[in-house]
């Protein structure tokens, strides 16, 4: 209904889903699914992260790639979805100023090591980290507890994820947002991929 109700709005002629893969009763006209090395050796819901086995990759028509493991999962994604075009991404770290010295991380997304590393990798000097559930729902009683811990942990900062921050006051003293922005290596073929695939007017 949402869909209609954006064509007859707005004129939209392109629906662009997150999870769509696995609603199978919705038409599509291309398939984009994003492997990272965790996939490799991850479980399905509830024992892992996996909607669908890695076989079901077969029915991708694209496979994107973070651009530091394109390489390492190149054998994967032949295996897996070896009629596949490969889209590389390229993954860079953006901080609000000022650069902390002390810092405290927090997030609540599905791999939460992977935001923790990113943040390390770039430098940034962590003195605590906390995991919550994947769109975790913040009560006053959690985010009063990071407050707490920050303040023992003398953190001149208390980092999270873009997602996490739309759900957090922005009372919370120190926060900063963690921006993960993600461009194509090579934009112009994945235009033409686009253009020779889906049926554009």
């Amino acid at each position: 209904d949402a869909g209609l109700l954006a064509e007859v709005k707005s004129g939209a002629a392109l629906h662009l889903l997150d999870d769509g893969m696995q609603h199978r009763q919705l038409h599509r006209d291309l398939e984009i699914a994003l492997l990272t090395r965790e996939d490799v050796n991850d479980l399905l819901l509830p024992a892992g992260n996996l909607r669908e086995p890695l076989e079901n990759l077969r029915r991708a028509h694209v496979v994107v790639l973070r651009e530091e493991e394109a390489s390492q999962l190149s054998l994967a994604v032949h295996h897996y979805a070896p009629m596949a075009r490969r889209w590389i991404i390229r993954r860079s770290l953006r901080l609000e100023e000022p650069r902390p010295e002390r810092a405290m991380a927090f997030c609540g997304v599905a791999r939460p090591l992977d935001f923790f590393t990113t943040l390390k990798r770039a430098g940034i000097p962590l003195v605590s980290q906390q995991a919550f559930p994947d769109h975790h729902a913040y009560t006053a009683a959690e985010i009063a507890s990071i407050s707490e811990r920050a303040q023992q942990m003398l953190c001149d900062a208390v980092i999270t994820t873009e997602k996490d921050a739309v759900k957090l006051p922005a009372s919370l003293p120190g926060m900063r947002v963690a921006y993960l922005d993600a461009v194509f290596t090579d934009p112009a073929t994945v235009w033409a991929d686009l253009q020779q695939m889906l049926p554009l007017q």
